[in-house]
């Protein structure tokens, strides 16, 4: 069966096992695309010189508060270099950051650097007295400064925000130590937007991210009905090396049933995803991660490559008809 769906289909083996084709008939292959055969789309639809709006995290913050979107506030970035960043709190010294975090009314945060992708270089804070919780161990905020300056790449800054907890009910299928996410993606086409499709992130275990990565990140997904935020049966890998596909029904760490789970403020999450695209016009098609908290939700972050193959894995189907019939190509 592999070297059928190689030979008639170009897939090979590692997307044979992320999409489960063992347990689909063959004629339904022809229905997956992969990251790779949608990156030509994404280009027409998302010019690469507009990327860095959604890419750079703290572009991305600014046109989000410009607009009135609900975002994560910035209490600050941190910075080796002393960059002076308009209305930004810069942070380039121990004794400065201490002072930020130490002024805040809450002791939980969350840092990411600027251009990360796919939780490189999060992590969350606790404050602890005039200690730290981080990485896994206890420190001093001179050697949390180093341990984020360490891990810092060049020319990019560490964004320090309020760490965001998910709404009581949907914390119930999710690990106590990350943050879950919707992933939805949006078209917008002659001055009109719509939801193309959905999936829930979940974390599990030690997670601080909720990234999928094929499923070796050791976290679930799960489909969700657009009409009214309901969700499937999860889907995850039993191995961290190698995509070895499952369906999960009861969220592995709190017991709690995933399956028919409806999603709190489904209807605000889609109406602020469509506003939300509506201030980014300068790309046609982008994936929001969007936090739902006790608040209502939360834009986290904005993808303009936005990954056909989680959809596809949370949905249990290949997207080539319909991604065709909105985007083209294909």
């Amino acid at each position: 069966m592999l070297l059928a769906a190689r030979l008639r289909f170009g897939i090979g083996p590692f997307n044979y096992c992320l999409f489960s084709l063992d347990g689909k008939p063959p004629a339904d292959w022809h229905t997956y695309v992969t990251n790779t055969d949608v990156e030509p789309v994404q280009r027409r639809w998302n010019p690469r010189n507009r990327h860095y709006l959604v890419r750079d995290k703290l572009s991305f913050h600014r046109r989000c508060v410009e607009a009135g979107l609900p975002t994560p506030d910035l209490i600050g970035v941190i910075t080796q270099e002393g960059r002076e960043l308009p209305n930004v709190k810069v942070v380039s010294e121990p004794h400065a950051l201490d002072a930020t975090l130490q002024s805040c009314e809450f002791a939980e945060f969350f840092f990411k650097h600027s251009g990360g992708a796919h939780g490189s270089g999060a992590f969350s804070v606790v404050r602890r007295g005039n200690e730290y919780e981080f990485a896994g161990r206890t420190g001093t905020a001179e050697a949390l400064f180093r341990h984020a300056c360490a891990a810092l790449p060049a020319d990019e800054v560490y964004l320090v925000q309020p760490r965001l907890r998910n709404e009581q009910m949907l914390a119930r299928i999710m690990s106590p130590n990350g943050l879950g996410t919707v992933r939805a993606v949006t078209l917008l086409r002659d001055g009109r937007c719509s939801l193309l499709s959905a999936c829930l992130r979940i974390t599990v275990g030690t997670n601080v991210t909720d990234n999928f990565s094929v499923g070796t990140a050791g976290n679930l997904t799960s489909a969700i009905e657009i009409a009214d935020g309901r969700l499937s049966a999860a889907v995850g890998s039993s191995s961290r090396i190698w995509p070895d596909m499952h369906t999960v029904h009861e969220h592995p760490d709190t017991g709690t049933r995933i399956e028919e789970f409806t999603l709190p403020h489904w209807t605000e999450l889609t109406a602020l995803v469509i506003r939300a695209h509506q201030a980014f016009p300068e790309l046609g098609v982008i994936g929001w991660d969007v936090a739902i908290t006790d608040h209502g939700p939360v834009l986290i972050e904005a993808n303009h490559a936005w990954d056909i193959n989680l959809l596809q894995v949370s949905h249990r189907r290949g997207f080539r008809s319909e991604m065709r019939a909105a985007l083209g190509g294909l």
